[in-house]
């Protein structure tokens, strides 16, 4: 079966670029390397003659690695807010909650938090503590752990 193919410039850096550089088709998937080594990429001008290239087939998902691990990154990070936001409804602090100022969460270590690892409310231009929504935990990975917990539960 004949597929069509899309070749990725790759940079020094190593990514990828967002789109395709070249698109051909060859029917081979074992072979598809090879075939545009020695037929697509010796056509090229001197610039692309001397790039590397990542080649992923047309009909496939074309999302770089980077791309992919961004999007995991951000559905863990919204799962995490639903758990904080869920906790911090449950909480009355007083007198410590600012309508003008922006709230973020996150896991810290400091001294109103006893120094033991909790999820927290914190301020978001300074992380000033402000509330803990999580028991204190004397190892990081149990903090992870009781989060992973409370997101299995949502």
């Amino acid at each position: 079966m004949i597929y069509e193919w899309n070749a990725y410039k790759v940079f020094l850096n190593g990514k990828r670029a967002k789109r395709p550089s070249i698109t051909f088709k060859h029917d081979d998937e074992s072979t598809v390397s090879e075939y545009f080594e020695s037929k697509i990429k010796r056509r090229l001008g001197k610039k692309f003659k001397s790039s590397e290239f990542t080649i992923l087939r047309a009909d496939l998902p074309q999302n770089s690695k980077e791309e992919t691990e961004l999007a995991e990154k951000k559905k863990a990070n919204e799962l995490r807010n639903r758990v904080i936001r869920k906790h911090f409804k449950n909480i009355h602090v007083k007198g410590k909650i600012r309508q003008s100022v922006n709230y973020g969460a996150g896991m810290i270590l400091c001294k109103e938090s006893d120094w033991k690892w909790e999820w927290a409310v914190l301020e978001n231009a300074t992380n000033r503590y402000i509330k803990g929504v999580s028991p204190g935990f004397e190892k990081f990975l149990e903090a992870e752990k009781w989060m992973e917990e409370q997101i299995n539960e949502l």
